[in-house]
């Protein structure tokens, strides 16, 4: 139960963070939006979108933490923490969108460099640099506990150097009259935007479509089930993410004595979970005899299979 508790804990730390991170964001995305259309900076306007999809993806961690947290039922018998991989499938699509448009606009305006107005520039910039250093410092200490939290932290991170080199670009317009460095600088965004949202939607789908997951090795995963004393063969594996922090197996497991099953199926669940950190798995037994008959005779006798299902989960 200390588990359960502790993880309560951090969900509902992670929910305070993010309603005020969502709030700080939203406030930002609009003063950044008054900014750049006051200072006819497109650099501006491209962090302020950047900074709206940021606040975006908070609004979704948020929702998805708090429908996370419905226990299992009837129509969703793994429970509701998918919910916060499909609310990042949405957030990144847009996320891409909107890079690929800002990235557009910045090279239409690098071939026609417009006028910027400096000062209002710099000021945003580093109000909105502030702000983000800020936001990165609140959801910090809570990065660890989920993939949604974690990409908030860095996303508001990038935000905060994306801020500074507004800066430094309104620095050097002003001085220099270097009027492209503005819509330069929109495209550099734009592309990170882009190239981080492409990552991360990889990732997502990756989950959603059952993948394996990254921390387990297949071969050494059956190398490791194969070297038990009553196991013969191992087929039929399959491994998936049910969700970020949970991970499942099924596999069919012919053992040379039948009557060993339930110590077999006991110290086989003992290594996966140990071992590659697999916390639910359902195995399918078989006695060798009957599996090399079904073998031989194919389909006709594929009754004879002595199975025991399971499905309990070891926590």
């Amino acid at each position: 139960m200390p588990h359960d508790c502790g993880h309560h804990n951090a969900s509902h730390l992670s929910k305070k963070a993010l309603i005020i991170a969502i709030a700080i964001n939203g406030l930002l995305t609009i003063a950044q939006i008054i900014g750049g259309v006051a200072a006819n900076s497109l650099a501006l306007l491209t962090d302020a979108l950047h900074n709206a999809s940021d606040a975006l993806a908070l609004v979704l961690a948020l929702v998805a933490i708090m429908i996370g947290e419905r226990p299992a039922d009837d129509k969703r018998s793994f429970g509701y923490k998918r919910a916060e991989s499909i609310a990042a499938l949405i957030n990144l699509t847009a996320l891409i969108m909107l890079g690929l448009y800002l990235a557009g606009q910045s090279i239409h305006h690098l071939i026609a460099p417009e006028p910027v107005h400096a000062p209002i520039m710099i000021w945003v910039a580093l109000i909105a640099l502030i702000i983000d250093t800020g936001t990165a410092l609140l959801i910090r200490t809570h990065a660890h506990s989920s993939e949604n939290m974690r990409a908030a932290f860095l996303h508001n991170v990038m935000d905060a150097l994306a801020s500074l080199a507004v800066i430094l670009g309104g620095v050097a317009i002003f001085y220099k009259g270097w009027n492209w460095l503005d819509p330069a600088l929109s495209l550099v965004i734009s592309l990170y935007v882009i190239a981080h949202g492409y990552q991360a939607m990889k990732k997502t789908i990756h989950l959603l479509m059952q993948g394996t997951p990254q921390h387990v090795d297949t071969a050494a995963l059956e190398q490791t089930m194969r070297a038990h004393d009553f196991v013969v063969d191992i087929h039929h594996i399959h491994v998936w993410q049910l969700h970020e922090h949970r991970t499942a197996l099924e596999a069919h497991v012919v053992i040379s004595d039948i009557r060993q099953m339930e110590s077999v199926k006991q110290s086989l669940k003992s290594l996966l979970h140990e071992k590659f950190q697999i916390s639910h798995s359902t195995l399918e037994f078989e006695n060798k005899e009957v599996s090399t008959a079904c073998k031989e005779h194919d389909h006709d006798h594929g009754n004879e299979h002595h199975h025991d299902h399971d499905h309990s989960h070891k926590h």
